[in-house]
């Protein structure tokens, strides 16, 4: 007898960004953009610091995102996104104090 092939499911397309989202910005100087929420995955891009992307789910610790500047979507570490711009560290100035847990940042370094 002879069976069809299964079809494999489509990968579900990524939700529109909420019209009030917040942008969330990346803490790390090169952080990747995959096309699925594991190391394994496919790079699709490279995110630099201070990039503004929008969140758009969330899978454990990875969060699917769409980058503002293109509007390209993938996964990133989650832990590499606060919700404001990180201070960059100017030469011979101080070293910036890292952001809170909670993704706030001093200001008191803030450009």
């Amino acid at each position: 007898m002879f069976t069809q092939p299964t079809a494999r499911p489509a990968p579900r397309p990524a939700p529109p960004a909420p019209k009030s989202a917040t942008p969330w910005y990346v803490t790390v100087p090169s952080l990747s953009l995959r096309d699925c929420a594991d190391l394994t995955c496919s790079q699709v891009g490279v995110l630099g610091r201070n990039e503004a992307v929008l969140r758009l789910r969330q899978d454990g610790e990875w969060v699917e995102v769409r980058v503002v500047k293109t509007g390209k979507t993938g996964w990133v570490a989650g832990r590499f996104l606060v919700n404001r711009p990180v201070a960059v560290r100017r030469p011979g100035g101080p070293a910036p104090a890292p952001p809170a847990p909670d993704g706030a940042v001093n200001e008191e370094f803030m450009e």
